[in-house]
């Protein structure tokens, strides 16, 4: 087995890893989330401090999941680039047969990392919308918060609908990119997503020190 031959079996066996890990992070995700929240209305005031803070601790575990995720794609859609980088300059000196069947090898290169990218781009897309429910999450304090501490509620959740604004039309315009800004605009949407992330971490440290969380 050739190295572009390897590379592509490799790939197989990522995604195919990639999609079952991201399902089963969802789903224990949403398990928690749900006990978490049924804890939470059934327990007296004093206690809901902690079980809050289990949720907190449980969306760090999501982020850190799919951070390790992202990251796994992120190497070999390195190693695709490299590859083809190298492809190029051989096609370059080739000639006849074997031109052709590097050429061959640089079509099937090329698509893996068309599939690739895609995958990475829903999996953005997923993060992006499980941090705006979480943004809808922080809205909703505005019913147990008093009528001092409403406005600054909806004061951060103001300033995250704009981050995640942000991260949308980046979103977007790695969508639309060509294969040359690719990496480029990824690189925009990863910022625009760990700036709401941080941004929505503070918000909930500030409520926290408030004793409204």
């Amino acid at each position: 087995m050739d190295t572009y031959t390897k590379m592509e079996a490799e790939l197989e066996v990522v995604l195919r890893y990639w999609a079952k890990a991201l399902d089963e992070i969802e789903a224990e995700e949403a398990a928690e989330e749900k006990a978490r929240q049924a804890e939470i209305a059934s327990v007296k005031e004093e206690v809901k401090t902690s079980v809050q803070n289990k949720v907190a601790e449980m969306q760090t575990k999501y982020d850190t999941a799919f951070d390790r995720l992202i990251n796994t794609l992120d190497e070999h859609n390195e190693k695709l680039i490299d590859a083809l980088g190298h492809l190029d300059a051989d096609i370059a000196e080739a000639e006849g047969q074997a031109k052709a069947e590097l050429e061959v090898k640089q079509a099937a290169l090329r698509s893996d990392l068309a599939k690739l990218q895609k995958h990475m781009q829903t999996g953005l897309e997923t993060q992006l919308k499980r941090l705006e429910t979480r943004i809808c999450e922080l809205e909703e304090m505005d019913e147990l918060a008093d009528s001092r501490l409403r406005a600054r509620i909806s004061s951060r959740a103001t300033e995250l609908r704009q981050k995640a604004k942000e991260a949308k039309q980046a979103l977007q315009s790695l969508k639309n990119s060509q294969q040359s800004t690719w990496n480029d605009y990824k690189n925009k949407v990863n910022r625009a997503i760990a700036d709401l992330r941080e941004g929505y971490k503070k918000a909930i440290a500030e409520f926290k020190d408030t004793n409204t969380v």
